[in-house]
This record gives C-alpha cells, sequence and structure tokens, in this order.
C-alpha cells in the first residue's frame, strides 16, 4: 500500500508544480517601434510586428549589425521564446536571410503599458513602444 502512494503523490507533486508556471499571454502582439542606444551613442531604429508567438523585425537605420548589403532593408523573421506578463524575450534570425546577417536576441520587460525595456544579448540597452 506505502509503494502505491509514493508515485501518486510525486505525480500530484508534478502537476501541482506544472500550474504554477506563469502562462504565456499575447498581449505584446501587434507592431512596436524599437530604439537601440549603442556604444557609440548613435541610436539605431528598428520596427517590430509580432503575433502569435512569431514576427518580424525591420531595421529602420543603419548599423553596425547590418554590415552586409544582404540584410539591408530585409525583414528578419522573429521566433518569441517567452512571452508573459512581466517579460517578452525573442530571437531575430538575420541568417536565414543571408549567412553574414546577425541574430538579434532580446530581453525586455514592461515599464509602462505601451513601453518595453530591457536589453539586447549584446549588452545595448532597447526600448520598445506602441505607436
Amino acid at each position: 500500500m506505502r509503494t502505491a502512494f509514493i508515485p501518486l503523490l510525486l505525480c500530484t507533486l508534478s502537476a501541482s508544480a506544472a500550474f504554477a508556471q506563469p502562462s504565456e499571454t499575447a498581449e505584446f502582439d501587434g507592431k512596436w517601434n524599437v530604439s537601440i542606444q549603442s556604444a557609440t551613442g548613435r541610436p539605431h531604429t528598428a520596427k517590430l510586428t509580432l503575433g502569435d508567438f512569431a514576427g518580424t523585425w525591420l531595421e529602420a537605420t543603419s548599423s553596425t549589425r547590418l554590415q552586409a548589403k544582404a540584410c539591408r532593408g530585409k525583414k528578419f523573421p522573429v521566433t518569441v521564446q517567452t512571452s508573459q506578463t512581466t517579460e517578452l524575450e525573442f530571437m531575430a534570425w538575420g541568417s536565414s536571410i543571408a549567412p553574414n546577417c546577425p541574430e538579434i536576441s532580446v530581453k525586455v520587460r514592461p515599464v509602462s503599458p505601451k513601453v518595453l525595456e530591457g536589453k539586447l544579448a549584446s549588452g545595448e540597452s532597447i526600448r520598445l513602444t506602441r505607436p
């Protein structure tokens, strides 16, 4: 009897832990204006569109990240890794456009209903605002 109880208890604890995870949200879906503060002090801008945990990233100004001509003016596909009320994390896949286009990894947190702020994986500050 005791050995049958232990697996049941473990299943119950596992299910409880699964329910404690924050749920994914689509509240960040839509269009965003992006401002990236580079190490040189010159801000770069981009346009981000998100929907259903995917989207596109389009650099609006030239950037050291976009040295290759093949990257300029192209929409990088985006996949969302985390979309919770407290955090948005996504990746723009430049290499899907051309091998020398960068991957852009972004992690931001809401500071107001229309503003998200955080850092790129490269350490640059980033700010997303709803138009």
